[in-house]
């Protein structure tokens, strides 16, 4: 099971230990970012002469400073047992992944997914559609990754039994009872 960091540590991105690919920025937009220029400064150089307030709103629109976001779970995958289609899930961290290839994406922000807090337009399009839960099998097991951390200081208890059934449930189940006869 891995949760925030460990989800990136077990992502092909770094620890190449499932399929999930941390999401990169669109092509170009880095480039782009580094060559605008404003009058015969860079954005970079323009960069370095923001005031603090100026560098504080930038970083503030960059990041998920703890908001609600609604998640799609698939109710028919064990790890999704006793909810309801739509749950809320308490966003902390910037990393975003793409959807897994090869195992189950068994929750999905929804493409306008916020419901409380701040959130800026430019991340609320990019984490829409990206996975929040995956299990993806890896031998006779499971690996189970959570995007973002289920039991955040053990206040958002809506997400209780993700997790249980991540540590009680998903062990006692075989690969076979997740796969079609027909593969």
């Amino acid at each position: 099971i891995g949760i925030e960091g460990g989800a990136a540590f077990a992502s092909t991105t770094v620890g190449k230990l499932s399929g999930i690919k941390i999401k990169e920025k669109k092509d170009g937009e880095e480039t782009k970012k580094d060559t605008t220029k404003v009058g015969h400064l860079s954005e970079r150089e323009l960069e370095k002469r923001m005031s603090v307030q100026e560098k504080e709103r930038k970083q503030r629109l960059a990041t998920f400073p703890g908001t609600i976001l609604r998640v799609r779970i698939d109710t028919t995958h064990p790890l999704g047992f006793g909810y309801d289609r739509d749950i809320a899930v308490f966003k902390a961290d910037n990393t975003l992944y793409e959807l897994s290839e090869h195992g189950y994406n068994v929750g999905i922000f929804s493409p306008s997914p916020r419901m409380s807090g701040y959130l800026s337009k430019e991340n609320e399009h990019d984490v829409g559609e990206t996975p929040y839960l995956v299990d993806e099998q890896l031998g006779s097991g499971h690996i189970i990754l959570f995007t973002d951390d289920p039991n955040f200081r053990l206040f958002w208890d809506g997400l209780n039994k993700v997790f249980l059934n991540s540590v009680l449930l998903m062990p006692s189940i075989r690969n076979v009872a997740l796969t079609s006869e027909g593969e």
